[in-house]
This record gives C-alpha cells, sequence and structure tokens, in this order.
C-alpha cells in the first residue's frame, strides 16, 4: 500500500523518482544475495562503478563492467 501512497501522493514533477525507488525495492527484494548486498552497502564494502566507467561501458556495449572495491574517502 506504501507504494500507492507514495505514487498518489507524489507532484507529478516526482513520479519517476517514485516509481524508479520501488523498482529499486522490488529488484533487491528478488535478488538472492540481497543479505550480502545490505551488508556490504551499510559497511562501505559494496564493490561499485565509477560513473565515468559505467558511461563508457554503455556506450560501448560491454555485458558488464569492471567493478572495484571503493573506499568511502574516495567518495
Amino acid at each position: 500500500m506504501a507504494f500507492y501512497r507514495m505514487l498518489g501522493q507524489a507532484p507529478i514533477d516526482r513520479v519517476q523518482a517514485v516509481l524508479t525507488f520501488w523498482w529499486c525495492e522490488a529488484d533487491l527484494d528478488a535478488d538472492p544475495e540481497q543479505d550480502r548486498i545490505i551488508a556490504a552497502a551499510r559497511t562501505s564494502t559494496l564493490p561499485t562503478v565509477t560513473v565515468p566507467t559505467s558511461y563508457a561501458c554503455a556506450e560501448n556495449g560491454a555485458e558488464s563492467c569492471e567493478v572495484r572495491d571503493t573506499d568511502p574517502g574516495d567518495l
């Protein structure tokens, strides 16, 4: 019900953000490794991809990008 409440109360310019939020929630809930991902995110040990690397991978049509561990101080 929270989905419908958030979507119904969102100004029209925030609808996409609400949908993206709930899509991410549903996608994470379906991931069999969700506990590991959540724990890694909370301890800042979740492997990441930089925006420029992600952009380059998308332009090159790469199936996957190099993922690296990020020191929280680098962010």
